[in-house]
């Protein structure tokens, strides 16, 4: 059976498709013109996205432009910026809590209650590891305690060139211990040496970043995570042994004991790709208890 469907009325954008000599029509937006070329954020497996945010976003390949130049095990899909480095634009923290309430009855009722999205991000790479490393085993009262002394007494945020200036007997005395210090000073001196390079560092996918981590002494797969979700603003990580994080399933999903590792990663699964954003939203839960 044939359909005669009535012809459409061409509109003024059909024309000017048709027409890409014509210019544009004037927008109802002051300062940007209609119909912009947006350009296509390129994902480490080859595939391409049109970002809602405008031209600035302009990432390249980490890889070749050809699929030999690519390795078999591929990073996750995370855009790039124009120098190499990870990106996560608004719209993953925008888009993140809608799609967790919508594949999550638990998290259906609890994100309308915490509200928008509203993830922290530090801006020293160095200085949120010398923080982690300052608040291992200490209240968060005591380690931001400890932590606002060492700025005082360095002058200021720490740095390689502040710790390396600042005697051992002024860091002790300001709250820490010679184990953290132990741990504190080999960190500067690998930074220094460029054996930790974390320009490198965050063009490595999640797996690889956590790995390289880890070999510095002090640092653990918990210090590690919480790089990836605060420093690298990486928009997929789930870390399976905070506890407060371990406390909130149990209360949020009426679990009768503390859930495993497997168990957790199978709550959060439906997260994906933003178990990031839902880990904010449970730690916020704990505060509101």
């Amino acid at each position: 059976m044939h359909l005669n469907f009535p012809s459409r009325v061409p509109t003024p954008r059909d024309q000017m498709a048709r027409s890409p000599s014509q210019p544009p029509l004037p927008s109802s937006i002051p300062n940007r013109p209609r119909d912009t070329p947006y350009t296509p954020l390129l994902f480490d497996n080859g595939t391409t996205h049109t970002p809602p945010l405008g031209p600035e976003y302009t990432p390249v390949p980490r890889y070749g432009t050809s699929a030999a130049d690519r390795p078999t095990q591929v990073p996750p899909l995370v855009p790039r910026t124009l120098d190499g480095r990870y990106l996560v634009p608004r719209m993953l923290h925008l888009r993140g809590p809608d799609h967790i309430a919508a594949a999550d009855p638990v998290m259906a009722t609890l994100i309308p209650q915490i509200g928008p999205c509203a993830l922290p991000q530090r801006r020293s790479p160095y200085a949120a590891l010398v923080r982690s490393i300052v608040g291992q085993q200490l209240s968060a009262a005591a380690a931001s305690a400890i932590y606002c002394r060492i700025e005082t007494v360095t002058g200021g945020e720490p740095s390689v060139t502040r710790i390396q200036h600042t005697a051992d007997e002024v860091l002790i005395a300001a709250g820490l211990s010679r184990r953290k210090l132990r741990f504190i000073r080999e960190l500067t001196n690998r930074v220094e040496s460029q054996q930790l390079d974390f320009g490198a560092l965050s063009n490595l996918p999640d797996d690889q970043v956590n790995q390289e981590l880890c070999t510095l002494p002090g640092v653990g797969p918990w210090t590690a995570d919480m790089f990836l979700m605060f420093v690298l603003n990486r928009p997929d990580v789930l870390p399976l042994r905070d506890a407060g994080l371990q406390r909130s399933f149990r209360l949020l999903y009426d679990l009768p004991y503390s859930p495993s590792e497997i168990l957790m990663q199978q709550i959060a699964a439906p997260w994906r790709p933003y178990r990031t954003v839902g880990c904010w939203y449970l730690w916020r839960a704990l505060d509101k208890q």
